[in-house]
């Protein structure tokens, strides 16, 4: 945040890159509060994730969303969530089983120190995973937001925090993403996320 505020001095901003290169990730709300730090407007955006419908997950998924509420209050200021709906069905494209599809559209509102920057914004990528793939979704679904770099074989996306639990004689952690990002998919290779809007060979 303290680096960001350093450019208040700049005259003249044509364009912000975000070099997000080899991060493997760490949290949503983290690339929320940087953007809400640099942009004029509010920055609106729909997701749709898929969950299968069991009751280990859905607890999981209230308890990650009471952590999240605890450790990162501040951000409630920065995102706004406008509207969420949730249906059971099933997806032609992932099989047989039913899921729990949620739809939710959630705002990032510039923060009060904001640079308030109404520029091109070029996101540059190369073997992320985890949030950071919740950033690249968000940006080639954003007509000011351009991805470049090389396309993922990872499955990235927005979602949650993996469920992690651990095998009881081995102690071996298991780490099991709980959602997929469908929004705008028409197949199951579209889940994967990782398209590019520039792609480099």
């Amino acid at each position: 945040e303290s680096k960001i505020a350093e450019l208040k001095n700049e005259k003249e901003i044509r364009s912000v890159i975000l070099d997000v290169r080899f991060n493997l990730g760490g949290n949503d709300y983290l690339w929320k509060k940087i953007l809400a730090l640099l942009i004029a407007e509010p920055l609106t955006y729909e997701t749709a994730l898929a969950t299968l419908d069991t009751p280990i997950i859905n607890r999981y998924r209230k308890q990650h969303a009471n952590i999240v509420n605890e450790i990162y209050p501040q951000l409630q200021h920065d995102v706004q969530s406008h509207r969420t709906t949730t249906e059971n069905k099933k997806i032609e494209f992932l099989g047989k089983h039913f899921f729990s599809i949620t739809k939710e559209i959630e705002t990032i509102i510039p923060a009060k120190n904001s640079l308030k920057l109404s520029c091109p914004f070029f996101l540059f990528v190369e073997d992320i995973y985890s949030s950071t793939g919740g950033l690249l979704a968000l940006c080639n679904r954003n007509k000011s937001m351009f991805s470049v770099g090389f396309p993922s074989s990872l499955a990235l996306g927005q979602g949650i925090t993996p469920l992690q639990f651990a095998l009881p004689n081995s102690g071996l952690i298991i780490s099991v993403g709980t959602d997929v990002d469908i929004s705008d998919c028409k197949n199951a290779f579209d889940t994967i996320n990782g398209k590019i809007k520039v792609p480099l060979k």
